[in-house]
């Protein structure tokens, strides 16, 4: 059979018996894709009626790929621009075919009149005073999009259903869209700041596509149909890589800067010092950049604040006691940083960022005399 035939087959015995004219509303989920833009995968909403026989899918993961510096300075700020579009349905199935990707599809068993409210709320966003929305990554993407579409024209039913904890934090489920990506794990432990470390639930987690097409079928009992199956590589790993790959570092970095002091190794010892003073120098100064230029929480408010310094630039030149003195300083303030974690007045996951600098600076002090 092929594909257009299966959708056929879904479209045609999907619903109970509706008006002859009235719309009908498919959901359409896409999993992962090469890039990572489309590492979350993506979602839209398809009408099917007598103006747009064919069907006609609504979507809002449109932004400008020619000035892609910009969108990353404009994301950062939190004044990242998307806008809402509408492509046939034929051909926003087979264009994601070709791009590899896996496709579901749902019939949502809407009544008449909600499916005519769905198709109202979605022509409305297209309208040039509507299009445009400042996109965040958890709480105004794509999918939640379409996740407040179906909400609303349930009368907040559909909300009220997964008003349930996750056990997640916004942080942990943001990892399922890089697993097997080792630098976008290690962003995801490093750039965004305490807000995320923050609980979730289910209906929050919609951010995702795929806790999207989970929950619309626990909540309209509508098994995915499966368009199209992902033939490339699907990807899979420990979410938790990027905080291992932070430690293994840290510990390196410690054992390269212990060694050059305990063989006075002066080359080495101040390689070590040197690599870790441009890191936590470096992060420091745009951890605090940040927080001056965005106005995104998850931006400004981070606990690395208090780990990596812009001072620590300054251990590229110190020398003698100057440098005693600020590794004595920083190792009071790294250990005053674990008494509060392990407490739990911080709440970020800062131990592996913590051995970044912590072990480095432990072992400069101790061979600070020696070499």
């Amino acid at each position: 059979m092929t594909r257009w035939a299966l959708l056929w087959v879904v479209v045609a015995g999907a619903a109970p018996a509706r008006a002859e004219d009235a719309p009908v509303v498919d959901l359409l989920t896409m999993g992962p894709g090469n890039d990572i833009f489309e590492a979350f995968g993506h979602g839209t909403l398809c009408v099917t009626d007598a103006k747009r026989p064919e069907g006609l899918c609504y979507h809002y993961g449109n932004f400008d790929f020619s000035q892609p510096m910009t969108l990353v300075w404009d994301f950062v700020r939190g004044k990242a621009k998307f806008w809402a579009a509408a492509t046939p349905m034929r051909r926003m199935i087979d264009s994601y075919t070709r791009h590899d990707r896996t496709i579901y599809l749902q019939r949502l068993p809407l009544s008449d009149a909600q499916a005519t409210a769905m198709v109202a709320g979605l022509e409305t966003d297209l309208l040039p005073e509507n299009k445009y929305y400042v996109y965040h990554h958890f709480k105004n993407n794509c999918t939640t999009r379409l996740r407040d579409h179906i909400d609303r024209v349930t009368g907040g039913q559909f909300r009220a259903a997964f008003e349930r904890p996750t056990g997640k934090t916004w942080r942990e489920l943001s990892t399922t869209g890089y697993l097997g990506s080792i630098p976008m794990l290690i962003a995801t432990e490093l750039v965004e700041g305490y807000v995320a470390d923050a609980p979730t639930t289910v209906w929050d987690a919609m951010f995702l596509p795929d806790v999207l097409r989970e929950s619309a079928e626990s909540y309209f009992g509508v098994k995915p149909e499966v368009l199209n199956v992902r033939k490339g590589w699907v990807p899979a790993g420990d979410p938790m890589l990027g905080r291992w790959v932070i430690l293994g570092f840290g510990i390196a970095l410690t054992l390269v800067v212990g060694v050059g002091a305990v063989t006075r190794r002066r080359w080495l010892f101040s390689s070590g010092l040197v690599v870790v003073a441009l890191i936590a120098g470096a992060l420091g100064t745009a951890y605090a950049v940040l927080a001056l230029v965005s106005t995104m929480p998850e931006m400004r408010r981070n606990e690395l604040l208090l780990v990596f310094l812009p001072t620590d630039l300054t251990l590229i030149f110190l020398r003698g006691k100057i440098r005693v003195t600020y590794l004595a300083a920083r190792l009071a303030l790294i250990a005053a940083l674990a008494v509060a974690i392990a407490t739990g007045m911080l709440v970020q996951p800062l131990w592996a960022p913590l051995a970044v600098v912590g072990g480095p600076f432990f072992a400069a002090l101790l061979g600070a005399r020696r070499v």
